[in-house]
């Protein structure tokens, strides 16, 4: 939605950067209640709201707002906040579809939302009527971060900076970019910085399984952009944190020794020479470089998952695009089975674990690990495959993949 308002083509060039100030501590009981109406569960959700905290070991009673960190505190927000393109004039058009005669737009994700509008004394208007509407739900806008900017001056919305910049050999002289926003890069590192600074004299094992899972979280939310040049500086960025972690745990080792024990070309599928890695396990610690830019294609109009009519268009979506959670490893594997198990046939996409079975079974193996010699199963089908099974079955079984 985003992308579709703010590209060179859209004709609404400034933006109401607003930020609700409190949102969660200050929604008000009773415009909620009124919002909630006669639905079922109204009694519990009121029971719930006036329950109160225990702060300090003490007892304090909750008359305004809803905790942050609570179970159903974002749905009731977004219940609160339910009405806003109606109160800044937006109209759906025919079953629900944006109506691009409208003279402005809302995107909302829980209490952060920016309304596009054309012209800045339009955008002011609109902050004058947020601000009467959210009034009326105990709410008020932040003065100190709402803002109006012009696309060119760009604008920070869920971590992304999405400005135009002028580009003179563009189309339209300018050019749309959404790129992680300097907040955000600023976090990332102090996080990092945090934790290679805690990991003090432990080994280098410790510190890929500790940064492993920082990178690759952080690299999957921002790949969906154009991300590539903040993922490159970041890679270099962390590669002299390692190295002056290497430093301070060996200080009497030269720098040749460092830089051969712990890094070097630990991915054998790429030309890299300078991953972070363990000499003696092979880990390594994936880069950010290594994740690449992953674009997510919309879902089609109304496709709904829970709709069966629409199995067929989810499954064939899912084999084609496996998500940003799975690796190109597997989305070869999984591109080349057709989304299917070769054992029971059924989809791999069925909620059930999958697994990796080698048609070679001898361990250490030159051509065990190549992709042709590996099928992804479900893993109770994998478990049949092996189980109470001689090594004459396991060929049979082995044998019958190579054919599937």
């Amino acid at each position: 939605m985003i992308f579709n308002l703010a590209n060179p083509r859209g004709r609404m060039k400034w933006i109401l950067d607003a930020d609700i100030k409190g949102a969660f501590d200050n929604i008000g009981h009773e415009p909620l209640q009124r919002i909630i109406g006669f639905a079922s569960g109204r009694e519990l959700v009121r029971q719930w709201l006036k329950a109160g905290v225990i702060e300090d070991g003490s007892w304090k009673a909750t008359d305004q707002g809803t905790p942050q960190g609570g179970v159903i505190s974002p749905l009731l927000a977004n219940i609160a906040l339910h009405g806003m393109e109606e109160a800044l004039g937006i109209r759906r058009g025919y079953k629900g579809r944006p109506n691009w005669k409208n003279r402005r737009s809302v995107v909302r994700y829980a209490d952060d939302f920016v309304v596009f509008c054309e012209s800045k004394e339009d955008a002011e208007r609109a902050a004058d009527e947020l601000a009467i509407w959210l009034g009326q739900r105990g709410l008020e806008p932040s003065a100190e971060k709402t803002r109006i900017v012009h696309i060119r001056e760009g604008f920070d919305f869920l971590g992304f900076n999405i400005r135009q910049y002028d580009i003179h050999d563009a189309p339209r002289g300018t050019k749309l970019y959404i790129q992680p926003s300097k907040a955000s890069i600023a976090k990332f590192k102090a996080r990092i910085r945090d934790e290679v600074l805690s990991l003090g004299g432990l080994n280098a094992r410790v510190v890929i399984n500790r940064l492993r899972p920082i990178i690759i979280g952080w690299g999957n939310y921002f790949r969906v952009a154009a991300s590539n040049r903040a993922f490159h500086r970041l890679d270099h960025w962390l590669t002299w944190r390692l190295v002056r972690w290497v430093r301070r745990r060996h200080p009497k080792k030269s720098r040749r020794w460092q830089r051969k024990r712990y890094f070097g070309r630990f991915d054998v599928s790429r030309q890299d020479q300078g991953v972070f890695g363990d000499i003696e396990t092979g880990q390594y610690l994936t880069r950010l470089g290594f994740l690449g830019i992953e674009r997510h294609p919309m879902v089609r109009q109304g496709a709904s998952p829970d709709d069966p009519a629409l199995r067929a268009y989810w499954k064939d979506r899912l084999t084609k695009i496996p998500g940003s959670r799975i690796s190109k490893r597997r989305t070869i594997l999984i591109q080349s089975q057709r989304g299917h198990c070769p054992v029971c046939g059924d989809s791999l996409f069925n909620g059930e674990e999958v697994e990796e079975h080698h048609t070679i079974l001898v361990k250490g193996h030159p051509e065990r690990e190549y992709l042709k010699n590996i099928r992804l199963l479900h893993l109770f089908c994998h478990d049949q495959l092996h189980a109470k099974a001689g090594f004459a079955r396991q060929r049979l079984g082995n044998d019958l993949l190579r054919d599937a």
